[in-house]
């Protein structure tokens, strides 16, 4: 049962990011960065403790991906929402080392590429079959341990930063 309760707590904190994100659409949350520090800490804790299951099949809820348009949509909302908080932490740091330049460049990639990975892995894990579910869990254990997970550390990095030296 413990597994059944930490994966309903990843859900949910997947489902409170994407909510925060979806926002964007409507107006720039106030205490964005806030929001997406507490957000990306919940989910940084409640993703360590997914439990590993294997897809049934190979052909798994594969329809239920995000189309390229989608993915593409959210990475151009993200972009235009934090874009200028980007550029001028930037300024403020001309002479830090290439990569710490390119990780906050990055921003918006890594938080458009863990929203759409989490989204994948919800869009199985919400058809309810065996299936499904077993798609999604394991599109989100692998992807933390392979692939999303990077992405939400260095996003957990940069929005400390932005909090701390240009919001505080």
């Amino acid at each position: 049962m413990a597994d059944a309760d930490e994966l309903e707590t990843f859900v949910a904190d997947a489902e409170a990011y994407f909510q925060l994100i979806d926002s964007f659409r409507d107006a720039r949350p106030e205490a964005l960065y806030t929001s997406l520090l507490e957000r990306l800490s919940r989910l940084a804790n409640s993703a360590v403790r997914i439990p590993f299951d294997m897809p049934e099949t190979d052909d798994a809820a594969s329809t239920h991906v995000l189309t390229s348009d989608e993915r593409a949509s959210v990475s151009r909302l993200i972009h235009e929402t934090v874009a200028d908080d980007i550029v001028t932490l930037q300024e403020r740091h001309p002479d830090d080392d290439p990569s710490e330049q390119s990780r906050r460049v990055m921003y918006f990639d890594d938080l458009a590429d863990l929203y759409s990975d989490l989204k994948d892995g919800l869009r199985c894990y919400a058809t309810g079959t065996a299936t499904g579910m077993s798609e999604g869990i394991w599109r989100w254990k692998w992807g933390y341990e392979n692939h999303w997970g990077r992405h939400l550390m260095r996003a957990l990095m940069t929005t400390h930063e932005i909090c701390f030296q240009l919001v505080a």
